[in-house]
């Protein structure tokens, strides 16, 4: 008799313990579902934050090439200008210094 209770207790403590192994499982898999879930949200919220990082930047650097396109022609047109200014005043200074080996008031020297 002593053996039959023996055995139905080991059995019911099988039982028991079968039940909360289950109940652990379980509790295990939904949390890792759960964290499995807010991984994937986490991941999608960076992937949409790169894709924007991306775009902008490309944005950027699409609008710093116009820039400098700009500031390119814009100092290459100074420089045409410069040059002019220059060009004119070797003019100017090569005229002043013909002038100047020409006599002046009639004095022929």
């Amino acid at each position: 008799m002593d053996v039959e209770k023996t055995i139905e207790f080991l059995l019911e403590q099988q039982a028991a313990h079968q039940a909360r192994f289950e109940a652990q499982s379980a509790e295990f898999w939904a949390q890792l579902k759960a964290s499995q879930e807010k991984s994937d949200r986490e991941d999608e919220r960076l992937r949409r934050r790169l894709d924007r990082a991306v775009r902008l930047s490309a944005l950027e650097h699409r609008r710093e090439r116009a820039r400098r396109k700009k500031l390119e022609a814009k100092t290459a047109a100074d420089n045409a200008r410069l040059k002019e200014s220059q060009d004119a005043l070797q003019r100017s200074i090569t005229a002043f210094i013909e002038s100047m080996k020409r006599g002046r008031n009639g004095d022929q020297r």
